[in-house]
């Protein structure tokens, strides 16, 4: 009965043990690396800076003028949250995204409500949106590593 006993555990044993490999799973902490992100964050990272420069430089700086520019990039933007938020635990990614959209937003009103910005809001806008913008790339390439 013992032999019988003993036989039937190390039976199920080697099943759960079979079943166990077989089926195992894996913990991601972070979300993998995707270079069509990054690409995507460094065009639409650009195309603010040349939104913000373009402003800075022109003596158009009527809000009218950029209207499709701005509404682009913001588009871009949702774009790239789109595909951070498909991704595997991206809570950190996302919410850093969702600043850079926040932040492009807040500028985007703030010109549309004035109708007129001048060179040194240009200015200031496109210095803080590329912080916002390298703080992103920065994640997005250290997954990576």
């Amino acid at each position: 009965m013992v032999k019988k006993i003993m036989a039937w555990a190390i039976t199920i044993t080697m099943i759960f043990a079979l079943y166990v490999t077989a089926t195992r799973c894996t913990v991601t902490f972070v979300p993998k690396y995707s270079q069509t992100i990054v690409d995507n964050v460094t065009a639409t990272a650009k195309k603010t800076d040349s939104l913000f420069a373009t402003i800075q430089l022109s003596s158009n700086k009527n809000f009218s003028t950029y209207a499709a520019t701005y509404a682009s990039i913001e588009s871009s933007i949702g774009s790239i949250l789109l595909q951070d938020a498909v991704r595997n635990k991206p809570a950190l990614i996302i919410s850093q995204t969702q600043a850079v959209l926040d932040a492009f937003v807040k500028y985007e009103n703030e010109h549309k409500t004035k109708v007129l910005i001048t060179a040194g809001e240009a200015e200031s806008y496109k210095l803080s949106m590329a912080a916002y913008w390298k703080a992103l790339l920065i994640s997005e390439t250290h997954l990576n590593k």
